[in-house]
């Protein structure tokens, strides 16, 4: 269930293309009067680089939690410095070998946890990235290339802050995917509710 205020038009998601070493990181507004989606902040963390200044954890515990301890602080810095409405992160799609699912899994759960942590209150939705394809309209294609294709071709998103949408790279063209599939459950709630 999706809670959408009665009172705002504007409704702040922030979507997470999941990954283990790099998180694509979205920021988006969408008006719910127009539908239509800009993007005010799109970053992609790459923990590999960053999680070097956790020496102590990397050799007590490893160089995945290492990553998704980098990868954490950044979600939290993005979350202390926008006023989000829902966060919404793409899952582990079903088709993988087992460990690489299961890793998926567990970066899910690093999600999770900074979500709560920062305010329980705070919606988390997580979405198959097969519905991801089809709400950008690529579930016919295979590649980065075409869900990248699908997401430029949306009209009604615009750029915000400097983003140039050509120059974003996989991770946040695929959360910015996860951010329109939200946005069209959320507007076929609206009209549901009208």
């Amino acid at each position: 269930m999706i809670r959408i205020p009665d009172t705002a038009y504007i409704y702040r998601i922030l979507s997470i293309d999941n990954g283990t070493t790099t998180m694509g990181i979205v920021v988006s507004d969408l008006n719910l009067r127009t539908g239509k989606i800009e993007v005010v902040y799109a970053e992609t963390c790459n923990a590999t680089v960053s999680s070097r200044r956790y020496q102590s954890i990397i050799e007590n515990m490893g160089d995945r939690f290492a990553r998704y301890r980098t990868l954490a602080l950044n979600l939290r810095e993005v979350l202390d410095e926008y006023d989000v409405d829902v966060v919404i992160a793409e899952g582990a799609y079903s088709h993988l070998n087992l460990e690489t699912f299961a890793i998926l899994r567990e970066a899910l759960a690093v999600i999770r946890e900074t979500v709560i942590e920062y305010d329980d209150r705070l919606e988390l939705h997580v979405v198959p990235p097969t519905k991801v394809k089809k709400a950008v309209k690529a579930e016919n294609f295979q590649g980065k290339t075409a869900m990248r294709q699908a997401v430029l071709a949306l009209r009604h998103i615009t750029y915000l802050n400097g983003i140039d949408p050509e120059k974003l790279d996989e991770h946040c063209i695929d959360g910015i995917g996860v951010a329109e599939y939200l946005a069209i459950q959320i507007l076929n709630e609206v009209h549901r509710r009208k």
